[in-house]
C-alpha cells in the first residue's frame, strides 16, 4: 500500500475507532436500561450534555413512535462525534494538511464518495469553494457538516431513504465472509472486532 494510502487508512481507522469507542457503550447502556442509564453516564461525565440531549430526543421519539424525533436525536449524536471526537484526530498534524490536499487533488477528490449505498455524490460535488475562493477541506468541521447535512445530496438524507427500504447492512470483514448487521440492533463485539480488522486489498 503506498505511504499516503496507508496514512489515510490509519487515520480513518483511528477516527472510526474513536467514535465507536465513545458511542458503543452508550448504545449498550440505552439498550439495557434506557434513558436513566444514559443520565447516570452524563452525571459521571461519560456522556456530554449535547449527547444526553440527543438521547432524550431518541427516547421521546421511541415513546411517541415519532421517527422525526429519533432522526433528530441521531443527528445530534452524529454532530457531536464530528464536531468533537473526530475533530481531536483531524486537528492533529499532519492530518489537517493531508486532507486539505486530498480534498482538492484532481484524482483524490473524485474518490471522496458518500458511504451511503446508491449515493454517487462526492465531497466536492456537494461542498463548493469558500467565499474567498479557497477549496473546502474534509478535515474542517463546517465543510464536513455541510456535506453530511446538505438536503437531497448529503449523506444523511440519502441514508434515511436507503434505510427505509433495507432490513440489514452487509459489511465485508477480515474473513471476507461478510457480517450482517440488522437495522435497529447492535452488532456483537466479535462482529465489530472482525469489521475493524478488515484491511482493503
Amino acid at each position: 500500500m503506498p505511504p499516503l494510502f496507508a496514512d489515510v487508512y490509519k487515520f480513518l481507522t483511528d477516527v472510526n475507532w474513536a467514535i465507536y469507542s465513545d458511542l458503543y457503550p452508550q448504545f449498550l447502556a440505552y439498550q439495557a436500561k434506557g434513558i436513566k442509564e444514559i443520565e447516570r453516564m452524563k452525571n459521571a461525565n461519560l456522556v456530554s450534555p449535547e449527547q444526553f440531549a440527543g438521547w432524550q430526543q431518541i427516547d421521546t421519539g421511541n415513546a411517541k413512535n415519532d421517527q422525526n424525533l429519533v432522526w433528530a436525536g441521531n443527528t445530534a449524536l452524529l454532530k457531536y462525534e464530528q464536531q468533537h471526537t473526530a475533530r481531536l484526530i483531524y486537528d492533529v498534524l499532519p492530518n489537517t494538511p493531508m486532507f486539505a490536499f486530498i480534498s482538492d487533488d484532481p484524482w483524490f477528490k473524485t474518490q471522496l464518495k458518500s458511504p451511503i449505498p446508491g449515493d454517487t455524490g462526492t465531497f466536492r460535488s456537494v461542498v463548493p469553494n469558500h467565499a474567498d475562493g479557497t477549496p473546502p477541506n474534509l478535515a474542517n468541521f463546517n465543510d464536513r457538516w455541510q456535506w453530511i447535512t446538505t438536503p437531497n445530496t448529503g449523506q444523511l438524507d440519502k441514508y434515511k431513504a436507503w434505510a427505509a427500504t433495507h432490513n440489514a447492512i452487509n459489511l465485508a470483514d477480515v474473513t471476507n465472509q461478510g457480517v450482517k448487521i440488522e437495522l435497529g440492533t447492535l452488532p456483537s463485539l466479535s462482529d465489530m472486532a472482525r469489521i475493524l480488522q478488515w484491511v482493503p486489498s
